[in-house]
């Protein structure tokens, strides 16, 4: 008979998270969900995620069953008592003033999403210590092995898709 400890349960809750992201990467979806994807392949490249190294929630509602409230999009955990809250918000790499302007307005609307779903995690779990962390595709600016991977990573699974996709519809149909 096995026991299942309080770290054994966190461990099969990460593996079974982490596979549905990793499922989730592999079909058409958000540059957002790449990010989350990669990050959590390449945990260890990311300083603050190493001290973290469970998934505890992924996409989970602020307030269960009122998703019009905000969802959030990943928790991580020491199993101590100790979370990491990760907003993530893929940045358009675009030049010019429209994008920059573009880009400083979605990395203020994260900041404040994470702010305020830290500020809600404190309030439903008061005896927790949490922090937490804005997850964009800005971090790797200043690295280009990093930047190069992430890039290669999307290309990969874009092209994974694309080939699926002539699997399930090999035939085209022109519209008029």
């Amino acid at each position: 008979m096995i026991i299942t400890t309080q770290h054994n349960s966190l461990k099969y809750h990460d593996k079974v998270l982490r596979e549905i992201i990793r499922h989730k990467s592999f079909r058409p979806c958000s540059n957002e969900i790449l990010l989350i994807a990669f990050s959590l392949e390449n945990q260890n490249e990311f300083e603050i995620f190493r001290d973290y190294p469970f998934v505890t929630d992924y996409e989970y509602d602020l307030e269960p069953g009122m998703t019009n409230l905000g969802k959030g999009d990943l928790i991580l955990t020491k199993g101590k008592n100790s979370y990491l809250i990760v907003e993530a918000k893929y940045l358009c790499n675009e030049n010019g003033k429209t994008a920059r302007r573009k880009r400083s307005s979605k990395r203020k609307k994260v900041n404040e999403q994470a702010e305020r779903y830290l500020r809600l995690f404190h309030e439903k779990c008061p005896d927790t210590k949490a922090e937490s962390f804005v997850l964009t595709n800005d971090l790797f600016s200043d690295n280009e092995e990093l930047q190069t991977a992430f890039d290669t990573f999307k290309t990969k699974r874009k092209e994974y898709w694309k080939k699926r996709e002539r699997k399930l519809y090999p035939v085209k149909i022109n519209s008029r």
